[in-house]
């Protein structure tokens, strides 16, 4: 007897170690685990990196160029040779040169301003970017998350129709044992318990893949949701916005105010180019070629005016004033279209919080509809077809509550995306 008990034990134990091992994690818990596991998240903060370490570069112009300079020199004679009042002299035949030279831009025709204005700008797109990947996450991560929890609920409904179907089972075989009934009602409840297994395995195999997805997109282990569909779906109205006001907020019109920005800076280093240049330097030099160790020293300035250039230039500026126009054209078409776009979530939104009302009223209506089938059909007034009939729209109606519920939980995450929330 104590075997018995102690075998009973330990099954017990083996079933549920592994339920006890899984921890329980919430949207939001799924969420920043994305953020810090996802692939797209690191590379965007590689990204941002990178365009830190070009800012930085840019900056470095502000700076004196400094060139460092030394060789030698042996010939087997002078390279410079002349006679001279009877007498042969030769110069530079060896000897040793060492130098350094230093260069200040003055003006530049606002290049180096301009370089470093649009490595900042590089620098804040990519900022920008790395939002939009966040966003993006956190959409993807919602979708898995409600989707298991869908798949999980409709198991839970299918689990509920097998017990059902199995009770009307054993009260069908009873009263075809006492010859109250055909065989053929038993055999339409043994079909349709097949169907209700056939779909267990659906959703089994779904919620399989969805949980493989889910844990390699989060980083997350073996897990279980801790979220539930809410039994009561909050009317979306208060998280309406004004959505011409929204539109600067969001990742998308922003990423476009950087484009033009961006096209508005090329065109003025553009111009840059073909503009007057002013540089000041200074150089030093140490060389023994000539005479014994003659050290040098010199300042110098130099101007330069790019005269031939200004032909093309003109023409290089026309199409930096055209790649602007396009980026302001384009700013104000997909800046409408985010406008529309934010409208049909709006409506997406509020469609699916109407339809969650009607498929929670279509539930109590197959409730009592299936009640009274059951009824009927005890009563002998209804056959077993009815009455399967009935349940099969009890279940089709509490998977279409559960889908609308989802599709409500997943609209309002792109609502809220869309409007830069």
């Amino acid at each position: 007897m104590k075997k018995d008990k102690i075998y009973a034990f330990l099954v017990v134990l083996l079933i549920t170690l592994p339920t006890m091992a899984q921890k329980k994690v919430s949207l939001d818990e799924s969420v920043k685990s994305a953020l810090a596991h996802n692939v797209a998240i690191k590379n965007a903060e590689l990204n941002y990196e990178g365009a830190k370490a070009t800012k930085d570069e840019a900056f470095t112009k502000y700076f004196p160029t400094i060139t460092a300079l030394g060789g030698g020199l042996k010939a087997n004679k002078g390279l410079f040779e002349m006679g001279l009042s009877g007498m042969q002299l030769s110069m530079m035949k060896e000897g040793l040169y060492a130098g350094v030279t230093a260069v200040q831009p003055i003006f530049v025709g606002g290049r180096i301003i301009n370089g470093n204005k649009l490595a900042e700008v590089g620098m804040a797109v990519k900022s920008i970017q790395r939002e939009q990947s966040a966003n993006e996450v956190r959409l993807t991560v919602s979708q898995l998350y409600w989707q298991r929890v869908s798949l999980r609920e409709k198991m839970k409904t299918v689990e509920a129709m097998d017990s059902l179907l199995q009770s009307v089972y054993q009260d069908v075989a009873l009263a075809v044992k006492a010859g109250l009934r055909i065989n053929n009602d038993l055999l339409q409840v043994r079909l349709r318990r097949n169907e209700v297994a056939a779909q267990r395995l659906k959703l089994k195999n779904a919620m399989a893949v969805t949980k493989d997805l889910f844990e390699q997109f989060t980083g997350l282990g073996n897990c279980i949701l801790a979220d539930e569909i809410p039994d009561e779906m909050p009317k979306p109205d208060f998280l309406r916005v004004d959505h011409q006001a929204a539109l600067p907020t969001t990742v998308a019109y922003r990423l476009l105010d950087k484009q033009v920005e961006a096209a508005k800076i090329q065109k003025r280093i553009e111009l840059g180019k073909y503009l007057p240049s002013l540089s000041v330097g200074a150089s030093f030099m140490d060389e023994s070629l000539v005479t014994d160790n003659r050290t040098l020293g010199l300042v110098f300035a130099t101007v330069s005016v790019p005269i031939s250039d200004w032909w093309g230039g003109s023409k290089a500026l026309k199409r930096k004033r055209i790649a602007m126009q396009i980026a302001q054209n384009n700013r104000q078409d997909l800046g409408e279209k985010l406008v529309i776009k934010m409208s049909n979530d709006w409506h997406s939104l509020t469609d699916s919080y109407e339809q969650v009302k009607l498929s929670n009223e279509s539930i109590q209506l197959s409730e009592d509809n299936y009640r009274m089938h059951r009824d009927y059909y005890k009563a002998g007034t209804s056959t077993m077809s009815d009455l399967l009939e009935a349940q099969s729209l009890l279940l089709k109606s509490k998977d279409q509550y559960t889908e609308d519920c989802t599709n409500y939980l997943v609209n309002k995450v792109i609502y809220l995306e869309a409007t830069g929330r």
